[in-house]
């Protein structure tokens, strides 16, 4: 028992706490344009990533974060913006015309 118990602390000994070194940052521009960049929390240096122009706005409370696929959602009254991680891209998704909308990601 005090070998498992020796073991276990020499386990979290070694064990690194990590955290986020770069943060995305999203900036409305005016109107319809929006730019996407990356902030080194280290350094506080920020990276323009992407310009871009989205017809559908953003509103309060309509963007979300999906970690899991790597996409940053910006959304408005019609539609979302989705901006892609890994690519550096966005793509457009309209709402349907109903109050609600699911999509499964």
């Amino acid at each position: 028992m005090k070998k498992i118990y020796i073991c276990i602390l020499f386990i979290i000994s070694v064990i690194e706490i990590t955290y986020a070194d770069t943060l995305l940052n999203l900036k409305a521009l005016g109107g319809t344009s929006f730019s996407m960049s990356s902030y080194d929390t280290n350094s506080g240096e920020e990276t323009l990533l992407l310009n871009f122009t989205s017809p559908y706005g953003t509103c309060a409370g309509c963007s979300f974060v999906d970690e899991y696929n790597g996409k940053f959602y910006v959304g408005g009254g019609a539609g979302f913006a989705i901006y892609d991680v890994e690519t550096n891209t966005v793509s457009l998704l309209s709402k349907p015309s109903s109050l609600l909308m699911r999509q499964n990601l």
